[in-house]
């Protein structure tokens, strides 16, 4: 971010940090619903995959939280209104920027 800015552009940069999780979740969905829930029929490759992708959906989606706690509008509109509007503008068609 910008030191801290209230900006535009930071605003944006947490708007692509969640779409950024959004995606990291939606491929996690996608393995999902290829392999079924989890049995003990799963090979080593299906569960590797499965948990490489948790991995990399838990480190998207905690960067973006991160973000969110560092940013000064946490403060000023509270964490859970400024989590909510970025998570509502990440869900939007139009691209941030």
């Amino acid at each position: 971010m910008h030191d801290g800015e209230n900006t535009p552009d930071a605003l944006d940069e947490l708007i692509i940090l969640q779409r950024a999780s959004n995606a990291e979740y939606e491929k996690l969905r996608a393995l999902q619903d290829e392999y079924g829930r989890p049995t003990l029929t799963w090979t080593e490759e299906q569960r590797a995959a499965c948990q490489a992708q948790l991995k990399a959906w838990t480190a998207a989606a905690t960067e973006a939280y991160a973000a969110r706690e560092r940013h000064p509008a946490a403060a000023t509109m509270g964490r859970y209104e400024l989590e909510m509007a970025v998570k509502k503008a990440a869900r939007d068609l139009t691209p941030a920027g």
